[in-house]
């Protein structure tokens, strides 16, 4: 059996009448009964017994108070104020849950990132991003392995170095793209604002909408995309020039750092927040 566990990031603050992100400047509304809810969450109760302590604060029936209460969480969740913890009595389980709830629909985490330096960024997006395609890179490893074994076909296991590796390499590109995204960001406004947003099929940084207007703001969205890919055309360019024939794995990795130049694309993304930003800046001189 799990247990879901209500917290509240250390960033987000709940007041008399509303809930207010630090990190994105950011207040939403709040009603009485919804901020009676939330004083009840500490991080440690899990939902049954925060309905247990609502039913003395409510004259409602249990079923009720459950349904409200998990309806305002996913709300909050959704918009990446509250996270919620999966605990079992068997950690191994727990471990397998949290890795498998990633690929859900309604899977929504925030991470509160307080370092300016670019290494401790990098890594921080590192793990978080090695953690979302782990289960996945398993699989396929567990796969082409049993394959290898059941067929006796050890060249099967040839394919497990070349998906390991090119997991790496996703891996390595994406965490860069965004560390980018969020030590610039933050170098330029001066202060360690944003966060990290782990959706089921994506980890960004979520800055201030306020951030956009920023001078030189536009750098941190374009440079981004931009030092990835022009660091994969470099090394592609490099392998043909220099090698008749180029390491299959070499090339496919360079391809992959490439395509985050597609992310400047003008009608999606990087691409389409850059217009936006370089057309207020325009609007502004």
């Amino acid at each position: 059996m799990f247990n879901y566990i209500p917290v509240i990031p250390h960033s987000v603050e709940v007041h008399t009448d509303c809930i207010e992100d630090k990190q994105t400047t950011q207040s939403f509304p709040l009603n009485a009964t919804a901020r009676t809810m939330l004083t009840v969450i500490d991080g440690k109760k899990n939902i049954a017994m925060i309905i247990e302590a609502l039913n003395d604060i409510f004259p409602v029936s249990k079923e009720q108070l459950q349904t409200d209460f998990i309806q305002l969480c996913r709300s909050l969740n959704e918009k990446h104020l509250l996270n919620f913890r999966v605990t079992s009595s068997n950690k191994v389980i727990s471990v397998l849950r949290y890795y498998a709830q990633q690929y859900h629909p309604r899977f929504h985490e925030r991470t509160d990132i307080s370092e300016k330096n670019f290494l401790p960024i990098f890594m921080h997006l590192f793990v978080l991003l090695f953690k979302k395609l782990s289960l996945f890179w398993c699989f396929i490893t567990l796969m082409f392995a049993g394959a290898a074994v059941i067929f006796q076909t050890p060249q099967l296991l040839l394919y497990v170095y070349y998906f390991s590796v090119l997991h790496i390499v996703v891996v390595v590109s994406f965490a860069l793209h965004e560390a980018l995204h969020t030590y610039l960001g933050r170098k330029i406004a001066g202060t360690p604002f944003g966060f990290i947003a782990n959706d089921w099929l994506s980890i960004k940084f979520v800055r201030p909408a306020s951030s956009q207007k920023m001078p030189r703001m536009w750098l941190a969205t374009l440079l981004g995309p931009l030092i990835p890919g022009t660091i994969g055309l470099i090394g592609l360019i490099t392998l043909v020039s220099t090698t008749s024939t180029p390491p299959i794995v070499g090339v496919f990795s360079c391809i992959l750092f490439s395509l985050h130049l597609l992310y400047l694309n003008p009608f999606f993304g990087d691409g389409r927040t850059l217009v936006q930003q370089l057309l207020l800046r325009r609007l502004s001189l």
